[in-house]
């Protein structure tokens, strides 16, 4: 059962209310999540310039994209913006809101990794 509380916001939309329920993310579980987009997620459209356990540098090889950092901070939005209606495909949503759930990264495989590093970085999914 969940329990609405003043961080709650509920939002009237046209397709019915939309619910806001704050979630805390466990530093390790966005580690798990950094190293899985390293390790496998973005390889095909991004060099690793420089990394760390809570940061790295992405060059994508392709377009004008500058080198840019991606930290724990940039894959929480990158997990809010993939938890959003059209965002991504729905399997990939539900694989994420399983992660968040169980607070498992395991539910992330490198396709969602992949996703919740582009939403973060450029609002949109560019490479697929």
């Amino acid at each position: 059962m969940i329990t609405a509380t003043e961080s709650t916001k509920i939002l009237e939309s046209d397709s019915g209310l939309l619910v806001h329920v704050p979630v805390t993310l466990d530093p390790e579980f966005l580690r798990d999540v950094l190293g899985i987009a390293i390790c496998g997620g973005i390889v095909y459209w991004a060099n690793i310039t420089e990394q760390s356990e809570d940061y790295c540098d992405i060059a994508p090889m392709y377009d004008d994209f500058q080198s840019q950092p991606l930290t724990l901070a940039h894959l929480v939005v990158g997990i809010r913006r993939a938890t959003e209606k059209e965002a991504c495909a729905l399997r990939i949503r539900k694989a994420i809101m399983n992660a968040i759930h169980y607070q498992d990264a395991g539910c992330i495989d490198a396709e969602c990794a992949d996703v919740i590093v582009q939403l973060a970085l450029f609002n949109e999914i560019v490479y697929s």
